[in-house]
């Protein structure tokens, strides 16, 4: 489980996340949705270790964000791009050197499906931004980790991409793993997550079960999302 309390991040005067508490329960695909600057990647940054906080307390299991956490979480970040003149099969070389869950059949079978091995020679430069996005994602599933954070893993790609990035989501992630896969693309993640978490302006304004959200109420996440923006206004 990742459970989040009092959680505040402040950069400068401007409060980014304001007094967070979240639980994340164990073997879900969840989903992290809010517009762009809702705090949305701050947050997963933080727990993810890469980002520091002003107060509050973070855990994944037992650990704090930091060395301990990081033997158990993936990330997939922006901020975790590859060199652009690294090779693909340098970046895997990469991989399997610096982390010790890395899954080398795991991640050759996921870009066979999209047919990256193609590419293993090329440098990441000269890849399209979509395909760039399919390798970095499978090095991050490519290791046998706990937990799966994926900032925004839909954004900027085509439609084809995307169809190949839900495709392995569904395909390649062992069912007791968790994933908390942010984003602002509502609709293109609906039918793959269980839970979601509504952010807007640095705070939580909503926690759903997705099956929930259909059977009691008759919402789609999208209609269930705009509602919770409206009242948190």
């Amino acid at each position: 489980m990742i459970e989040v309390k009092n959680l505040s991040k402040f950069y400068d005067k401007q409060t980014v996340l304001d007094n967070i508490s979240l639980q994340v329960e164990s073997g879900k695909i969840i989903g992290l949705l809010g517009s762009s600057g809702s705090g949305k990647t701050t947050l997963m940054g933080i727990i993810g270790g890469i980002i520091p906080f002003n107060k509050g307390e973070v855990h994944i299991e037992q650990y704090p964000p930091g060395k301990e956490s990081k033997a158990i979480v993936s990330m997939l970040t922006e901020r975790n791009a590859l060199p652009k003149r690294m090779k693909v099969k340098d970046a895997v070389h990469f991989f399997k050197t610096m982390y010790q869950d890395f899954n080398e059949k795991k991640f050759h079978d996921i870009i066979k499906s999209t047919h990256m091995q193609l590419h293993m020679d090329k440098r990441v430069n000269q890849l399209s931004k979509g395909m760039q996005q399919l390798l970095r994602l499978a090095l991050t599933l490519g290791r046998d980790a706990k937990y799966y954070l994926l900032d925004e893993p839909l954004g900027g790609v085509d439609v084809f991409i995307k169809e190949q990035v839900m495709n392995i989501l569904f395909g390649y992630v062992d069912e007791e793993a968790t994933i908390l896969l942010s984003t602002h693309l509502i609709p293109d993640i609906e039918m793959l997550i269980e839970q979601v978490i509504f952010m807007d302006k640095g705070a939580i304004v909503g926690v759903h079960a997705c099956e929930d959200l259909r059977a009691e109420k008759g919402q789609s996440i999208k209609q269930a999302f705009k509602e919770a923006i409206r009242w948190g206004d």
